[in-house]
């Protein structure tokens, strides 16, 4: 491999994970701070925040944390965004008309 790469490569693994999926670390703790002043609760960033890429990204993260391929879940209807993420998870939705 030509030195220049392998030098380009050495340098890159010294740098933090680029594909931290979590949310950057610098955030993740100034939001726990942010926490413990305004609402005296007691976070730990590296394990319980997850920042996501907006409510959609953290509704499709929970739905595929909960449920188990092959369940129903009941979904109000009119609906325009829930169905897509509860078929990603494997899941059916069942309508629920008010």
């Amino acid at each position: 491999m030509p030195e220049h790469v392998r030098r380009e490569v050495a340098q890159m693994m010294e740098q933090p994970d680029p594909r931290e999926n979590r949310g950057l670390p610098e955030l993740r703790a100034a939001i726990a701070a942010e926490l413990g002043r305004e609402h005296r609760l007691r976070i730990d960033p590296e394990r319980l925040l997850l920042i996501t890429h907006g409510v959609m990204h953290g509704h499709s993260l929970a739905l595929r944390m909960v449920l188990t391929a092959g369940d129903e879940v009941i979904v109000p209807t009119p609906t325009f965004f829930f169905d897509g993420a509860i078929r990603e998870a494997c899941v059916r939705p069942v309508p629920r008309v008010r």
